[in-house]
């Protein structure tokens, strides 16, 4: 049986494709703004804001290390058990161990702090115990107190 052409079959309506051809349109469009004002993780600047707030946690190099723990709004501990020397400019010794209540921590989570040790594994245990408490702006000196010797820098003792 064949159809002529003044009869549409009931599916091929042009009014019921309207509904579909206006649903598609406005899919687009909010495709469209979505990309045109960006998504979190599209924009950048959200990544690089996060890691401005959280600086300087991290591992750093000796010459770093020596430039942020100068600045004075910071404090540096010592965390290397037993004493084996400490670098001039040494604010607390607190085995790294026992860092996490340890009362002489400062109670603003945000205040700088640069941990020590001889190698470097116990500073890096302490600064992620510290990131576990809240604390933001923890680093450690990457190679410890060996690096900073190795780089020409004093060990004192005492």
């Amino acid at each position: 049986m064949q159809t002529s052409a003044s009869e549409e079959p009931a599916n091929r309506s042009p009014a019921r494709l309207w509904p579909i051809a206006i649903l598609v349109v406005a899919l687009a469009g909010l495709v469209a703004g979505y990309l045109a004002v960006g998504s979190p993780g599209m924009d950048d600047r959200v990544e690089r804001t996060a890691i401005a707030q959280q600086e300087p946690v991290a591992r750093l190099g000796v010459e770093e290390f020596a430039a942020r723990m100068a600045n004075r709004d910071s404090v540096v501990i010592n965390v290397h058990t037993p004493y084996e020397g400490e670098l001039e400019g040494t604010d607390l010794f607190i085995a790294f161990d026992r860092i996490a209540d340890d009362p002489r921590l400062p109670a603003d989570r945000t205040t700088k702090i640069f941990l020590y040790c001889r190698s470097g594994s116990m500073s890096d245990q302490a600064r992620r115990t510290l990131q576990s408490k809240g604390y933001q702006n923890v680093a450690d000196l990457d190679g410890g107190m060996r690096a900073w010797e190795s780089a020409g820098r004093a060990i004192v003792n005492r």
